[in-house]
């Protein structure tokens, strides 16, 4: 073979690999991914339950999740919840909290505190799925103390 004829095939065959290689990478970076877009539930919000309290009572009123977390975060603390059960107890906090809000836009007392103890007992049969005896125990005989902290979320 030809020296020139062996330059043209060399210089063909680099030019092909190169070219295909540029064409590969170029397809792997316009991949597309397909994204999930997922809502982030804070476990152990960093703000205080009382510190939240306080913030809230400042505004025009508080929200059911800003409920949810400052309930869930004075459960935690007295009951020594592990994440798991903390996630839970959030969960059925914020679920109470929301009917709870609901319910106090009932103009009628009587039928506002009716409900009001039909939501809680509610709440008590969910939580005693998600608290183990000793901690649902405590969580009972701590409910007239927690009552008065959580008065701001009520009205």
């Amino acid at each position: 073979m030809k020296k020139s004829t062996f330059k043209k095939i060399f210089f063909s065959v680099a030019a092909v690999v190169f070219t295909t290689t540029i064409t590969f990478a170029q397809d792997g970076e316009a991949v597309a991914v397909d994204t999930v877009a997922v809502e982030v539930v804070p476990v152990n919000p960093p703000v205080s339950a009382k510190a939240e309290v306080v913030a809230t009572t400042e505004k025009k009123g508080p929200d059911a999740q800003q409920a949810a977390r400052a309930i869930s975060n004075q459960m935690k603390e007295h009951l020594i919840l592990n994440d798991a059960q903390n996630m839970k107890v959030y969960i059925v906090n914020l679920d109470f909290m929301k009917k709870t809000f609901e319910n106090n836009k009932n103009a009628d007392k009587a039928e506002r505190n009716k409900r009001q103890r039909g939501l809680e007992e509610e709440r008590d049969a969910k939580l005693k799925s998600v608290l183990n005896e000793k901690q649902f125990k405590v969580f009972i005989a701590n409910r007239p103390i927690d009552r008065k902290r959580i008065i701001p979320y009520y009205e």
